[in-house]
């Protein structure tokens, strides 16, 4: 009978565990999908709304060393990077750069802690991101932090199109016309059609001579 007793004190916090970490899960999960479900319709604001919420049930419980909570950071950690990222588009397309900007600071340092999903399709979410931080940095003229992301997103990933457009958009800014069409070239080879498009409007002899 003793035995049966202890038995059973094990099992109950085992069970309260399952129910609190499921119910966690639950919350985060059913928040996170009505934030990628409104992003489909072009609903952004929305988007934000659900993806904040998803996002602060991940935040609050992070730090909390209760063992429940410690194995939902855990499963989660690197699913939130696409919440981050995909918080910050919306954001982006609301014309709220600064929010968006630090969305991104911060999906790319989860991913940096803890590692970033690797999809079977596309890019990782660490050369997204690090191309999409570029893009916002030169927007607002940041150039030197922009090409720091650059740099280390084309050594990962040589062979993503999309870093040699963006690096083209810093070299023309930076008036480096032959570099950017260079890129441009390296671009298209790689297959991003609309390289092209580029090239032919700002890379013959006429804008050389300019």
């Amino acid at each position: 009978m003793k035995k049966m007793y202890f038995l059973m004190f094990l099992l109950i916090p085992i069970s309260v565990i399952a129910q609190s970490t499921d119910n966690l899960k639950e919350d985060y999960e059913y928040n996170r999908d009505l934030g990628y479900k409104y992003y489909d319709n072009n609903e952004y604001s929305t988007v934000v709304y659900y993806l904040t919420k998803s996002i602060n049930i991940y935040e609050k419980n992070k730090g909390n060393n209760n063992k429940s909570t410690y194995w939902f950071i855990i499963s989660t950690c690197f699913d939130i990077t696409e919440a981050y990222y995909c918080r910050s588009m919306a954001k982006l397309k609301l014309e709220d750069r600064v929010g968006s900007v630090s969305d991104l600071r911060k999906c790319l340092y989860i991913i940096n802690t803890f590692g970033g999903t690797e999809k079977a399709y596309g890019p990782s979410i660490k050369c997204r991101t690090l191309n999409q931080l570029a893009l916002m940095l030169i927007g607002i003229n940041k150039y030197v932090e922009a090409e720091k992301y650059l740099i280390e997103a084309i050594k990962l990933y040589p062979d993503y199109c999309q870093l040699y457009m963006t690096r083209s958009t810093l070299k023309f800014y930076r008036k480096n016309k032959k570099g950017a069409c260079e890129d441009l070239s390296k671009a298209g080879e790689l297959g991003c059609e609309n390289a092209y498009k580029m090239i032919s409007q700002y890379c013959n002899d006429n804008y050389f001579k300019k």
